[in-house]
């Protein structure tokens, strides 16, 4: 059988733990919040904290990336982008590209979980629109770009 990090209980924990230990270090400098590259590093670094006794949105607010349907259940706040419309303009895109300099922007939107602390006031620059894990959607300035 071959030997992998998730199957070995102590080599999955140890990795937790460099998490939650990041977490614990960024925190010292007075960071609140982690914008995560994925769902799956802000559900590791989640884990961390948890071990580490640091409360996830109390103590630091987490992110992720791409509103996976296997981190459906942590009620993450998470960017959900729309795959096949990125499909759709990578392709145009790479037309475009072979005859003009083209630049091009994809919508996003924002899915509002409980894993970071609500903002009374939505910052100036956040464009588009905001759904909570529990379904109230919640509307922000479009950016105008």
């Amino acid at each position: 059988k071959k030997k992998t990090i998730m199957n070995d209980s102590a080599e999955v924990e140890k990795m937790l733990l460099t998490y939650g230990q990041a977490a614990q270090e960024l925190m010292e400098k007075g960071v609140t919040a982690v914008q995560c590259c994925t769902d799956g590093v802000a559900y590791l670094l989640a884990q961390g904290c948890s071990m580490l006794g640091i409360r996830i949105p109390d103590d630091l607010s987490v992110t992720g990336f791409d509103n996976l349907p296997t981190t459906n259940n942590l009620h993450l706040t998470t960017v959900k982008q729309d795959l096949y419309l990125a499909g759709i303009k990578s392709a145009e895109l790479m037309l475009e590209q072979l005859h003009h300099h083209l630049q091009i922007r994809l919508p996003v939107e924002l899915v509002m979980g409980s894993s970071v602390l609500k903002n009374p006031e939505p910052p100036s620059l956040c464009g588009g629109s905001a759904k909570s894990d529990k379904g109230k959607e919640e509307t922000y300035a479009k950016d105008s770009r």
